[in-house]
């Protein structure tokens, strides 16, 4: 490869690949995406949900053991020429000619980009703004639901879905019954909708009045800090019984 050419980049799977299609488009970057299937479909799959650990080991199962490092943290990204090097906790370092942030929200990849890029003056304006958008998650455990009222918790799998109202805590039944009208063809809403009567939401944290404490707590500091912080400010919502 001379120093005039850049490298191509080959993407399988036009699922997520597009996202990446997209930005080296604009890069102006030479790429091609390999997808298995003939053509798009034209319904999505049904909604699936897997744990974490199982979606893993699926995917673990298709890359040789040995070219997945854990416990190999990025502190560090450096140029030189056409050659990109990783600085490891470790004080390992790698090579390469392409780097690709699949680090998720916090990405240590972006973050050096982005600080690479500003000191420069290169960095977009929008690129140094707060996202316009945020959310919080609660994770925790209800009480047991009883299989008479709720029989649909005797399958090996099951999900109920509940929307937060504009003014008020919990969905009406009203809300539930406009929302089952809307996407009466989707099966997770016709779930919920099926027991709009028992209220979901409410029996499912009932008296759950310190989960509800540690909502609102967590929901003010989400709204206090940007979204754009360092890996070393990472929180995570502890629960306590």
């Amino acid at each position: 490869m001379s120093s005039n050419d850049k490298p191509t980049v080959l993407i399988v799977g036009a699922g997520l690949g597009p996202m990446l299609g997209a930005l080296l488009e604009k890069s102006n970057v030479p790429y091609t995406i390999f997808e298995r299937a003939a053509m798009v479909k034209p319904l999505a799959l049904a909604m699936y949900i897997i744990t974490r650990p199982d979606y893993y080991s699926i995917m673990l199962k298709q890359v040789p053991a040995h070219k997945v490092l854990f416990g190999h943290r990025v502190l560090n990204i450096t140029e030189e020429g056409d050659k990109v090097t990783v600085h490891l906790s470790n004080n390992r370092t790698y090579k390469g000619d392409i780097i690709v942030g699949a680090d998720g929200s916090y990405s240590a990849v972006r973050q050096r980009m982005y600080e690479q890029l500003k000191a420069k003056d290169l960095l977009p304006k929008e690129d140094q703004e707060d996202l316009p958008f945020g959310s919080t998650s609660l994770v925790g455990q209800t009480k047991a639901l009883d299989p008479e009222e709720f029989p649909i918790v005797n399958k090996p799998h099951c999900q109920f879905l509940g929307f937060l109202g504009d003014d008020k805590p919990y969905t009406t039944s009203d809300d539930i019954t406009r929302i089952f009208e809307e996407y009466k063809k989707e099966r997770y809403p016709a779930v919920m909708a099926s027991y709009k009567s028992s209220q979901i939401m409410g029996k499912a944290i009932e008296d759950e009045q310190k989960a509800r404490a540690l909502f609102e707590k967590q929901q003010q500091q989400d709204q206090q800090q940007p979204r754009s912080r360092d890996l070393s400010e990472e929180s995570q919502l502890q629960h306590q019984k």
